[in-house]
């Protein structure tokens, strides 16, 4: 169909009179008539009702514009669906076909509709047979899944969707992109065995009930070494008692050899500038992981003696990927005071940030400067030449070991 150009005159009577360029050239008077498609049709109907177009002039009281044209309506709660009318108050519109809601459902605008009360669900625009499958959906990303159990009813992926797999929520659960049994207990990213290993407040440590630790704060101590005061750990040589002050009369001074309850991941909390670029310079951080995220922390608060921090993700400064402003949440294995930093660099083997993310000792946050920032990427360079000369000795071992053999 041909489109409409309406031109208004400029001069004496340019607010009365226009021409309506259609399949002719025609002027008309505004006060009287209306340009349409197919041309030029009267503003008013019969029993003085103003009149719209909708291909051509319709009455817009008595009348639906849909995509063929107007079409006289019964009811006020009748509306168009395609080219053809339904009734709203009993029936829904899937693309361009109504469909009966108490019986059907539709899987978005797709026109894609499912029948209620069967097997059959929708998966975003499209449906599946819940009998056999499972719809896994992340953020944007949706995928269809077949069932490894008949009693599975979810489905475990990992950020990339690149492994995907069913499981049940009675018996499983799903954490960082891998199914764990209900059975098992999780500290952080670590299976913790009860039994033998320690985990305090986030932070693990393997076998540490075997080797006779307990937990003080984020930290683990000895008993035949070192004792626990409102979780901070001190040496027996010190002979200090819980509330009690130091023999040496400095109230304020912390004993030298007292070990600090703040290791790993919660160095941020209290430790400065400096002591970073020195950890950094006599390689005291192994930056050698998967991401490098810098980070903007946006609030932050104390929740169960942790502290429970809000960021968003801005870039991987390894691969240099935009994670365009993402919102995360992690919480850190140690209630420290407010953080000071407003920028940070999350340094982890993590993909998945789902939910609530617990971070341990294997994860690394440093303050964001730029000595530190540095650092860190001078570092990464040399993670890079040690892997591709594991790479490059691993083939030639593989090499020579076939000659020999030839």
């Amino acid at each position: 169909m041909e489109g409409i150009i309406v031109v208004v005159f400029a001069g004496q009577d340019s607010s009365n009179e226009s021409t309506c360029i259609g399949h002719s050239i025609q002027k008309y008077q505004i006060k009287t008539a209306i340009c349409c498609r197919h041309g030029i049709e009267p503003r008013y109907s019969g029993d003085g009702q103003e009149q719209a177009c909708c291909f051509r002039s319709y009455n817009t009281k008595t009348e639906r514009c849909c995509d063929n044209g107007p079409i006289k309506f019964q009811k006020h709660s009748e509306q168009c669906c395609g080219a053809t009318l339904y009734d709203s108050k009993a029936q829904g519109c899937c693309g361009t076909s109504s469909f009966n809601i108490s019986t059907h459902t539709c899987c978005a605008s797709s026109g894609n509709m499912v029948a209620k009360y069967t097997d059959d669900k929708c998966c975003g625009t499209t449906t599946y047979n819940s009998k056999t499958k499972v719809c896994c959906a992340f953020e944007n990303k949706i995928e269809i899944v077949n069932k490894s159990e008949d009693n599975h009813d979810s489905c475990c992926s990992s950020g990339s969707m690149n492994v995907t797999e069913s499981y049940s929520k009675n018996t499983h659960y799903c954490s960082l992109g891998k199914v764990i049994s209900n059975d098992i207990e999780m500290c952080g990213s670590f299976e913790y065995k009860k039994d033998s290993d320690i985990c305090c407040q986030g932070v693990f440590e393997k076998d540490g009930k075997l080797n006779g630790k307990k937990c003080c704060g984020v930290g683990t101590f000895s008993k035949a070494t070192h004792h626990c005061c409102t979780h901070q750990i001190y040496s027996r040589k010190e002979r200090r008692r819980c509330g009690k002050k130091p023999s040496n009369g400095l109230l304020n001074r912390r004993p030298r050899n007292m070990k600090t309850s703040t290791k790993g991941v919660c160095r941020i909390c209290n430790d400065s500038k400096r002591f970073f670029v020195k950890a950094l310079k006599s390689n005291g951080f192994d930056v050698c992981k998967r991401q490098a995220l810098k980070v903007r922390i946006i609030s932050q608060r104390r929740h169960s003696g942790k502290r429970r921090i809000k960021m968003i993700i801005q870039t991987d400064l390894y691969s240099e990927k935009d994670y365009e402003r993402k919102k995360i949440e992690v919480l850190l294995p140690c209630s420290c005071r407010r953080i000071r930093a407003s920028k940070a660099i999350l340094i982890t083997e993590l993909e998945d940030f789902r939910e609530t993310v617990r971070l341990g000792d294997s994860d690394i946050l440093l303050p964001w400067y730029s000595n530190v920032r540095k650092h860190v990427l001078r570092q990464w360079k040399t993670c890079k030449t040690k892997k591709n000369d594991l790479v490059f000795f691993t083939a030639l071992g593989r090499y020579l070991l076939t000659s020999t053999q030839i």
